[in-house]
This record gives structure tokens, sequence and C-alpha cells, in this order.
């Protein structure tokens, strides 16, 4: 069976989300446009449940039990030249307008879009999305995560997003990806991305891009580097380390990556390692908070519909930026298997051992994934 990827999926679909508020006109003529020709249209629903059961934690970080229904509803229709997507997350504690976008086709290899969407510079929610059915694992890696759910990067942005495929010659290519836009704001524990409805909630600059090299251009192997700078307002109400200087209004996130998804036979590994700056900003003189967060997860399909992985996670450095952030896992090991049935769902149980800034903790997940119809 042919590995499903969002990879695959955005070569229909694209990879973007909410438009900013200086394009919503433009964006409303584009729509009306690719309604208007009747072309091909995709509705996706990405189902899941799951439980979890931790151990060996005693703080109000973490629940020591968690069940969490949710389904990613997800859209797209086309013309010619132009696309429309839209992702909506519903779970039992949120509903949110997760992605919207509007793309044109500038040329064949390059396509231009408008809107909200997961930022370049992190390859696995490109890649994934919100979509739980397209990851074989649970859990995505901590480096990885969204920032309402303890994650310590920004991953949602507001902006422009330029997508270019570049032959290489011979069966090789580069995939690139750049956006510039908004970013979002620093608030008590969490990073609140740009919100289109409450456009006064402040925001800073966002740049990243995204360099990967494919050995084959039309497979899914791939290995790049990542490139990210985003500058983050501070809330009013937010209180910044003591060591930050007096009056901080802005902390600049940079951050320089390495990714690799590589398979070979029953085999595939993806792995990442990126470099964080966090420094405050706006021309302060602050020290800036260094730290490395990477990870390596390694899948092997057994045999038919069974998949078994393993995933190792390592962040070092200096930990006052990490500090803010209590749900942040700091390091992991875990294990699981995912058995497929009926080609579009799936059984998961996993096993893990981590870290947050309380201290260590045991959990067992269980998981059902599907994507209908």
């Amino acid at each position: 069976m042919s590995r499903i990827t969002a990879r695959s999926w955005s070569r229909r679909f694209g990879l973007c989300g909410l438009v900013p508020l200086v394009t919503l006109t433009v964006c409303s003529l584009c729509a009306r446009t690719a309604v208007a020709q009747h072309r091909p249209q995709e509705l996706f629903f990405f189902l899941s449940t799951e439980y979890s059961q931790l151990n060996e934690l005693e703080t109000q970080d973490l629940d020591d039990h968690d069940f969490t229904p949710s389904a990613d509803i997800f859209y797209s229709r086309s013309t010619d030249r132009f696309r429309i997507l839209g992702e909506i997350l519903l779970t039992d504690e949120e509903q949110e307008l997760e992605r919207f976008q509007v793309g044109w086709q500038l040329s064949e290899p390059t396509r231009i879009w408008l809107g909200r969407f997961h930022q370049s510079s992190s390859y696995w929610n490109t890649e994934f999305h919100h979509g739980q059915f397209l990851q074989t694992a649970i859990t995505r890696p901590a480096i990885e995560e969204f920032e309402d759910v303890g994650g310590v990067l920004l991953m949602h942005t507001t902006g422009l997003l330029v997508e270019h495929q570049q032959e290489l010659g011979g069966q090789a290519g580069l995939q690139i990806s750049f956006y510039a836009g908004l970013s979002g704001t620093l608030e008590s524990e969490v990073i609140e991305p740009f919100d289109l409805l409450d456009p006064e909630g402040g925001h800073g600059d966002s740049v990243s891009v995204r360099v990967g090299f494919l050995p084959e251009f039309l497979g899914d192997d791939q290995i790049g580097l990542t490139y990210g700078r985003h500058e983050l307002n501070v809330a009013a109400d937010f209180v910044p380390p003591s060591t930050w200087p007096s009056g901080t209004d802005r902390l600049d996130l940079t951050t320089i990556g390495l990714y690799g998804d590589w398979s070979w036979g029953k085999w595939r590994l993806l792995a990442a390692g990126n470099d964080v700056d966090a420094a405050p900003g706006g021309g302060s003189s602050g020290v800036p908070s260094s730290f490395v967060g990477s990870y390596a997860q390694i899948e092997y399909r057994v045999k038919g519909p069974w998949t078994t992985y393993a995933r190792v996670e390592h962040t070092s450095g200096d930990e006052e930026y990490l500090d803010l952030f209590p749900q942040y896992v700091r390091n992991r090991s875990l294990v699981g298997g995912r058995w497929l049935f009926h080609a579009k769902h799936a059984l998961n149980i996993e096993v893990e051992t981590a870290e947050i800034r309380a201290g260590h903790f045991h959990r067992v997940m269980l998981q059902w994934s599907a994507v209908l119809p």
C-alpha cells in the first residue's frame, strides 16, 4: 500500500489557512471566481478519538485521565488557476478555523497563497497538518507541537506563501517554500497567533523558509534546511523572567533547522533538529535564551496493515524561555503500534516516558482515527 502523506495531498490542495485582513477583498473575489467555475471540489473528515492514562506526576499541568474526541474538516475547491482550501478543527475544548487560503497558480512549478497556514519552517506540520490519520504516531514531536497545547514555537502564521518546485535534471528536484507575514503575541504559557477577528490583538513580523532536496522529484523522500524569524509582541499582563530588560514588549524567535524524511523497504525515518534563539527584542540588551530541540522517529511496516514505531526526543540548552511553557515535553521516549483497517481507519497504542518542567511521567495512549469519505 502506498504511503499516504499530506505532501501528496498538498499537491492537490495546498498548505494554507485564514486570509489576512489586508487581503480579504482579493480573497473574496478569487473565491467567487472559483465557485462560479463549478470545477472539482473535495471534502474530507479526519476523525479521531483518543484516551490517555498518565502516571507518576502530581501536577496540574497535565490531566491524569484524558478523553479527546476531535474532527478536522478539510475542504478544497479548484479551477484551472485558483484554489481555495479551508480547515476547521472541532474538539471538546475548542472550535477553530485553522486554515483558510486562496491560491493562484502563477506557473507550472510555482503557486502563491494568501491566508493563514502552518509556517514553512515546520516540516512535520506542513506534512501532516491537523489530520491525525495521516501521521503514524498518536503524538507529534514536542518541538513541532501547536501553540495551544504546549508548543514553544509559532506554528500558525498569516500572510503570503510562495511554493516552488524545481527540477534539477535527471530525477532529482528541489521543493522551496517561503512565507512572509504576521506572527502573534506571547501570553501566559502560550503563544497566540495573529487573529483575523481581533486584528488589534497585537502581532509582529514573521518570515520563514524551507528548502528540501528530493532525490526523486515525484517521490516522498526529502532532506532539507529550514529558517524562521518571528517577532512576538509581549502581552501587557505577561510577567517576563527577571533577567529580561525592564519594559520588554517584544520577543524575537529565530530558528534554524535540519530535517529528513526517508524510506527504504519497509522502514521509514522522520527526524529533525532545530536550534532556537529567543531574545528580548526592540533594541534591548537582553541575553538570548538558546536551546536545541530534536527528534528521530523510526517506523517499520511489519506485515500488511501493521506498523510499529519508536521515537526519541531531546531538548538541551538554556531553559529560561522553555520555563514559560510548563506543558512542553523536554525529553521523551516512546514506542507504538498501528493497525490500518478498511483502508481509511486506524487503531493505535502508544507508550511513552517523558519529562516536563514539573517532572517525569509515564503515559499510555489509545487512539482510533479515520478519514471519510
